[in-house]
């Protein structure tokens, strides 16, 4: 079992195995995203201009920015275990490294059951249950929530294919298009163009 360090508690020695993408700098996992042996995963994605993390204080368990993929795998076995853990955590403004900056992230955590959107604000930190399992980048999660992704109103068996084609290619983002793929079962489907 490789043990996790981190900056402000002590380190995982025994810890659930995970698997990602990551960048590792001086031994150290810096997770893009990673599942773990129970299928719970995890992926950061940017949220520049968006993301604010709080400094270390004594009254919660202070977590950094990068530290917070694998302290949520390594611990939890379903997604909600690891929101219930949330509540008790300061995600902190810690650096890795001076040559690395603070990465402004948002997050989103799933297992087989259900999703949820992690956001760190200059309001504090924000959980939403994410109905459609999708997350990109800015904007925050929210304005997604109020503003649902074109198309949601459709009677999806009675549009032409080209016109969802079209409604997607206009709207131009991943969050959309990833949406679509699932909404239609687009792995599913043979089109021939």
């Amino acid at each position: 079992n490789f043990p996790l360090e981190f900056r402000f508690i002590e380190t995982l020695k025994s810890h659930y195995a995970m698997i990602g993408m990551a960048l590792v700098k001086n031994d150290y996992p810096l997770y893009f995203d990673a599942m773990n042996e129970y299928g719970v995963c995890m992926a950061g994605l940017n949220f520049v201009g968006n993301a604010k993390y709080r400094s270390p204080t004594h009254n919660k368990i202070n977590i950094a920015h990068f530290e917070l993929i694998p302290y949520l795998l390594g611990l939890c076995k379903t997604a909600d275990e690891a929101l219930e853990k949330l509540k008790e955590i300061n995600l902190t403004n810690t650096q890795f490294s001076e040559e690395l900056e603070v990465s402004q992230l948002h997050w989103l955590l799933s297992d087989r059951e259900k999703s949820y959107t992690l956001e760190w604000t200059e309001n504090g930190g924000r959980f939403y249950e994410n109905p459609y399992g999708v997350l990109t980048n800015n904007p925050p999660f929210d304005f997604h929530l109020e503003n649902p992704p074109l198309g949601l109103k459709i009677e999806w068996h009675t549009v032409p294919l080209s016109t969802l084609y079209h409604k997607i290619y206009a709207i131009a983002t991943s969050y959309i298009n990833i949406f679509f793929q699932q909404k239609l079962n687009f792995h599913k489907t043979l089109v021939k163009m």
